[in-house]
């Protein structure tokens, strides 16, 4: 269990960075990589050739394939509050003349940092017991204050959201609260947890907000979101190896289980897309198989403006 007591948010989510930053993960999310890559294909066809590119929620460059990319775009921005794993991305697959396209921009695409905001709070918050002591400071650290314009006012052909939104702040959550809380989770859980979705919620829309207005006119706008996790009841045991080869059966399993029940931060997006969709081109879903033992359901979608 990652503990989250690192004095900076980009401590901690390189520390979370560095379990997928090997080899075996790179292999295994081959099939939720060619999912996000069909639908960035997909957003380039619709626009302007050698499009200006930018991806939100980089990390480890796991979910894209950055020489396919990087080849058809004149330049392409790369934003994660973990720059290192970026460029650690980078050396491994991006031929030396092909690196001069790509831009590293290393910030919190939230308000939370430049707001004081740390995981180490975030926990004393927790271990608190107070709902009204942690709605009071939660309310200061996710006011908008500018930082979370990460690119400025600058316009992109294609923009890209991989899925980070449901990372904002509830692995940070269950990290935390199995730890403070103990025996009294499932108590203190109901009491906290309308509060922890508000504000990620609130995170998650300053974020589609400003990545939409980033969109050029007739430009593309991309987003991929895990919206459930089969490893978990009540689906668990539903996946197996065979399931992979079934594009149809995975849509179809994909489709029927987010009719029953997916993450609550996946359901802001989807009522976003919902607001958005007069301009919905095509969405997709596929599976991600995460890890050994975790896999999970993908929902991406591709607009142009």
């Amino acid at each position: 269990m990652l503990i989250p007591n690192e004095a900076t948010m980009r401590e901690w989510m390189s520390r979370v960075n560095a379990h997928t930053s090997d080899t075996y993960y790179y292999k295994n999310w081959e099939l939720h990589r060619a999912g996000t890559m069909s639908l960035v294909n997909q957003a380039i066809q619709y626009g302007t050739s050698s499009p200006e590119v930018l991806i939100v929620g980089a990390g480890n460059c796991n979910d894209i394939d950055l020489v396919e990319l990087i080849s058809t775009s004149a330049k392409v921005d790369l934003v994660d509050i973990d720059g290192h794993a970026i460029e650690q991305a980078i050396n491994r697959r991006v031929p030396y003349h092909l690196r001069d396209k790509v831009e590293v921009i290393s910030t919190d695409i939230t308000p939370l940092s430049n707001n004081g905001f740390t995981p180490e709070i975030f926990c004393k918050l927790l271990a608190s017991r107070s709902v009204n002591e942690f709605t009071d400071a939660m309310s200061r650290f996710c006011v908008s204050n500018g930082s979370e314009r990460f690119v400025g006012n600058k316009h992109y052909d294609v923009v890209i959201i991989l899925p980070v939104l449901t990372q904002l702040i509830g692995p940070m959550y269950r990290a935390c609260s199995e730890v403070v809380w103990r025996d009294d989770r499932a108590k203190m859980h109901d009491d906290f947890y309308p509060e922890i979705y508000n504000y990620s919620t609130t995170l998650s829309r300053q974020v589609l907000d400003y990545c939409w207005e980033r969109v050029r006119p007739s430009g593309t706008f991309v987003i991929t979101t895990d919206v459930l996790d089969f490893s978990e009841d009540p689906w668990k045991g539903t996946f197996s190896t065979q399931s992979t080869s079934n594009p149809y059966w995975m849509r179809d399993m994909i489709k029927s289980a987010m009719e029953i029940a997916i993450f609550d931060d996946a359901e802001t997006i989807l009522e976003w897309l919902d607001y958005h969709k007069q301009h919905s081109i095509v969405f997709q879903r596929w599976l991600w198989p995460f890890s050994e033992n975790k896999i999970h359901a993908v929902f991406g979608e591709l607009l142009r403006k």
